[in-house]
């Protein structure tokens, strides 16, 4: 069994699903009830991402810590971790009976105990029209083993139903975690609106988003730690995978499965690419508060899409960037609507041209964002391989680098 993201290769497109049937079985034998059965019909019965990668992520022995309780049939192979047990950090809760949704006693045993010490705080961005994806994304935080933050849950809406909803959701949480976690309306524009109005209540060391569609491992807050204690100046980064999911039908809530876990998103943070493109789902990130107050860093509110990278990126030319090397998030890849790049292709066009203009304001020479992107998108639309592109740009960026270096600084 693989002991963590990072020992499982997913490059290519590998599944995960064998390794989270094999996860399913440990729970069901540590639980002492029958196991799942042997064969997966995957076609007829996709498992909720969530529970397959984080089921898949870190089994040890024979009892599987850190399964992420998510909604499941009544009927199928992970059915038995429902009716049997739920395990966190080889810990079992017993669930004689208990439905597979967490209530708030089993939310309770589930809190971490190690730090409360306002090491973070975690920005969740809804719209409230997700219950389901905002009660996983939350569940994801309640697991945490590294209690040392607090929530502030943007409800990005103007309907009062909505927002009454997101206030049900975060109210079906036990005290113990509930009592962190703070709601705020606020009222409709870009995306980067409610991300601002959460900075601006934010009070830990260091600022972690989290969208309420996205799941993150029990271990993210605490590898943003260690992240910390070795460049306590710098944003901290862990990696993510990503799983291609669909909407289901109105009036049904939640998800489907649509492909294998991937690996897009860069191993580890490269300045030059990043100046391209970006290829760090804001989950993966922690950012200093000091670098947020000095630099008077905000999001910004007129770009559509993008404003993570365009965010990140101020942040990264000023303190750099810390890779942890842990995998911890799943990035859910909305492939018909939601956030699929396929859908607006200019809308992210356009958005992109206006980070590329302000990163130009921001780097030395002045334009180097701006002339890093045009090589980039002339040769890709010439056919050349990945591999070649790369070492155009990259080649482009040294001799541009020679000439000058990032400057740093809000605009």
């Amino acid at each position: 069994m693989p002991r963590s993201f990072s020992d499982v290769e997913v490059a290519g497109g590998d599944s995960l699903w064998p390794d989270a049937i094999r996860a399913a079985h440990a729970v069901a034998e540590a639980a002492g009830v029958a196991p799942p059965p042997a064969k997966f019909p995957v076609d007829a019965y996709p498992v909720p991402s969530a529970l397959v990668s984080l089921a898949a992520a870190e089994a040890v022995g024979p009892v599987s810590p850190r399964v992420l309780p998510v909604e499941a049939p009544e009927d199928g192979p992970l059915a038995a971790a429902r009716a049997g047990a739920i395990v966190r950090s080889g810990r079992r809760i017993d669930a004689d009976a208990r439905p597979f949704t967490l209530g708030a006693e089993d939310r309770d045993s589930m809190v971490g105990g190690r730090h409360d010490d306002g090491f973070a705080t975690v920005i969740v961005r809804t719209q409230g029209l997700r219950l389901l994806n905002l009660e996983e994304a939350l569940t994801s935080l309640a697991a945490q083993s590294d209690d040392g933050f607090d929530v502030v849950v943007t409800a990005h809406t103007d309907d009062d139903a909505a927002e009454a909803s997101v206030h049900q959701v975060v109210g079906s949480f036990a005290d113990a975690f509930r009592s962190r976690v703070l709601v705020v309306r606020v009222e409709p524009g870009q995306r980067g609106r409610p991300l601002n109005a959460g900075l601006d209540r934010a009070t830990g060391d260091y600022v972690c988003f989290l969208d309420d569609d996205d799941v993150v491992t029990a271990d993210w807050i605490e590898a943003f730690r260690a992240g910390s204690q070795v460049q306590p100046e710098m944003v901290i980064r862990s990696r993510a995978l990503v799983q291609p999911v669909t909407r289901l039908s109105p009036p049904a809530d939640g998800y489907d499965v649509a492909g294998k876990l991937d690996s897009r998103f860069d191993r580890s943070f490269d300045l030059t690419k990043h100046l391209v493109n970006n290829s760090t789902p804001i989950f993966s990130v922690a950012v200093p508060a000091a670098v947020i107050t000095s630099q008077a860093l905000r999001f910004d509110e007129e770009l559509p899409v993008l404003e993570d990278w365009d965010f990140l990126m101020r942040a990264a030319l000023v303190v750099g960037v810390h890779d942890t090397d842990r995998v911890t998030g799943v990035y859910h890849w909305w492939v018909s609507g939601e956030s699929s790049f396929d859908r607006e292709r200019e809308r992210w066009a356009t958005a992109r041209r206006r980070v590329h203009a302000r990163l130009d304001t921001l780097t030395r020479p002045t334009g180097m964002a701006s002339r890093l992107a045009d090589l980039h998108d002339r040769l890709l639309s010439q056919g050349r391989d990945s591999d070649e592109i790369q070492t155009s740009v990259r080649a482009l960026a040294d001799d541009l680098q020679a000439r000058g270096r990032p400057a740093g600084g809000a605009f």
